[in-house]
């Protein structure tokens, strides 16, 4: 068993101000995430990767959207994104936390 304290994890900073923190296996990724900034005027640019993905929102309010479908969520909610698909949020509440599971492992989020 690994235990992945939040405090001894690999994390991101990225330049939009949003944190994460990362935690895997060989074959599954598990990414803890705040982002800031909001309310937003307008959705974050779309992005595809190959990865299978399926994110929980754990406080905050969002709009995901995902290939040519929009969903408002809320605290509880989750979403899945298959891999190729163009897919972006748009951040409602001034801040939210998130949870978001990936497979296979995301080997871009663990560069320096």
């Amino acid at each position: 068993m690994q235990v992945v304290r939040r405090s001894a994890a690999p994390t991101r900073s990225n330049p939009d101000g949003s944190r994460q923190w990362i935690g895997h296996s060989e074959h599954l990724m598990m990414v803890a995430a705040e982002i800031g900034g909001g309310p937003a005027a307008k959705p974050n640019t779309p992005h595809a990767h190959p990865h299978e993905q399926i994110g929980y929102l754990e406080q905050g309010e969002l709009v995901v959207f995902v290939g040519d479908e929009q969903s408002r969520v809320s605290p509880g909610d989750f979403w899945v994104i298959p891999g190729g698909v163009p897919h972006t949020v748009q951040l409602l509440s001034k801040t939210a936390k998130l949870v978001e599971c990936f497979t296979p492992i995301r080997e871009d989020f663990l560069k320096p």
